[in-house]
């Protein structure tokens, strides 16, 4: 009897034991039919029962840049400042991207993409460079928060960015999208208009009225400079709009500034040029005219009048309203373009790849460049202004000095000489770019080395 119950027990045992893998071989052939592996296992986040939400459409605007989204879920045009650059590890300037938003770390697959309100990063590419930055939510006591609810249709947080003395970068979504330039109202000629509402022949007309055959004089770069080199955010002057998709806006005569980037402005070659661009509204052809090299190490100039043209051949980029210009001297890349609230002035900015590697920062403008362009800021502290140019000139030796205040208070000090080139004509020598704090009367120079005013 005991016998009998021993095999009766063991045959029960046996039977639960291979049921489930004569289960699992079942399941596994079913599987194997289909193409999948059911033996991967894989941990998925929370999502709401809810539908997803649509994905973000519009543009977003925070201080340092914007994020505009066309609602199909994987494109975006960023336009981030210098300093949201460094900060992302993202290019700065209009740039065509691609986004994710990511869950936390789930194994074995680590984040994985997830609908934006449950969503703890997003991920973004653009100009061969990718980071995925943590979003959320940044209370007023500086505490975050992460994940179901954060991120909304309106709102988009970058938690672990920290600018201008703050926690987080937010971009908040704009009523509507930011107002084309029109400095002057459609002519109702039955002529073609394109996307900015302003006709072909009326984007002639404004350029042919710019269009400038001068000399270039560096001081009429004073906007470009002052942001390039003393690194308070883009280059933009103040007071105008981006053009966006006119090329014919752009045709005819223009003074250029060419400068090294990554280099102390005082010890770096600069040129002035003069530039004719060309273009039907696909291809550009801009003709660039030699001119002047200003080296303000050894306070002199030199001439290349003697230089042929150099003729830079591009394609108009509707998309992104840029040109990028291949030539035998190097590649040009136009990025941004603006005009004047009154069109009386219009600007370029960019960058010129030579042939040997190196790149300069590039700018060209015409018109009538404001004077708030390339002057000092007015502000409402002259007794301070006095005192932080009297004291950063005698430190530094300049004979003269600009100030402009920057968003966070503090002050950033050109200091340079005027050089006459003689036949009434001069340049504008640097000695040296100071970012002073008012409140310590300290600060630091353009090498970040310590600067010190009392």
């Amino acid at each position: 009897m005991k016998r009998k119950l021993l095999w009766t027990g063991i045959a029960v045992f046996m039977t639960v034991l291979l049921l489930p893998s004569l289960g699992c071989a079942k399941m596994v052939e079913k599987f194997k039919k289909k193409g999948t592996n059911p033996l991967v296992h894989s941990n998925y986040p929370y999502e709401p029962d809810t539908p997803a939400p649509a994905p973000h459409e519009g543009t977003f605007v925070s201080d340092h840049g914007t994020m505009t989204f066309n609602g199909d879920g994987k494109s975006v045009v960023i336009d981030f400042d210098g300093t949201l650059a460094k900060a992302t590890g993202l290019p700065a300037g209009r740039q065509e991207a691609s986004y994710q938003f990511l869950s936390g770390d789930i194994p074995p697959q680590r984040k994985i993409p997830i609908r934006y309100d449950v969503a703890m990063y997003i991920s973004l590419s653009a100009g061969g460079n990718s980071s995925v930055l943590a979003v959320g939510l940044v209370e007023e006591n500086g505490s975050t928060s992460t994940g179901t609810g954060c991120t909304t249709a309106d709102r988009i947080t970058f938690i672990d960015v920290e600018l201008d003395g703050k926690p987080g970068v937010n971009f908040i979504k704009t009523a509507d999208a930011a107002p084309r330039p029109s400095p002057a109202t459609a002519k109702e000629d039955g002529s073609k208009k394109d996307s900015s509402g302003m006709s072909e022949a009326r984007q002639r007309e404004t350029a042919a009225s710019l269009s400038t055959k001068e000399n270039a004089k560096e001081k009429e770069f004073g906007w470009f400079t002052r942001t390039t080199y003393s690194r308070t955010g883009k280059a933009a002057p103040d007071g105008t709009t981006r053009i966006d998709n006119m090329p014919l806006l752009l045709n005819g005569g223009w003074k250029c500034f060419m400068c090294g980037e990554g280099n102390s402005y005082t010890g770096t070659d600069a040129r002035v040029l003069n530039a004719e661009l060309k273009t039907d509204g696909k291809s550009v052809i801009l003709k660039l005219n030699w001119w002047r090299v200003l080296n303000p190490s050894v306070e002199g100039i030199e001439d290349e009048s003697d230089m042929p043209p150099t003729i830079c051949n591009g394609t108009w980029n509707g998309k992104s309203s840029s040109v990028h210009f291949v030539s035998d001297m190097g590649n040009v890349d136009l990025t941004d373009f603006y005009i004047s609230a009154d069109g009386d002035a219009e600007y370029a900015t960019g960058t010129f790849s030579w042939c040997s590697g190196e790149q300069d920062y590039f700018a060209m403008v015409r018109g009538k460049v404001a004077a708030g362009s390339s002057k000092p800021v007015k502000t409402n502290k002259p007794t301070k202004d006095e005192l932080l140019l009297s004291r950063a000139k005698k430190r530094s030796g300049a004979p003269e000095a600009e100030l402009e205040w920057n968003p966070d208070g503090t002050a950033t000090i050109h200091l340079f000489e005027t050089v006459d080139d003689g036949d009434s004509d001069s340049h504008v020598s640097t000695w040296d770019w100071y970012t002073i704090d008012p409140a310590t009367m300290t600060g630091t120079d353009f090498m970040e080395m310590p600067v010190d005013l009392n």
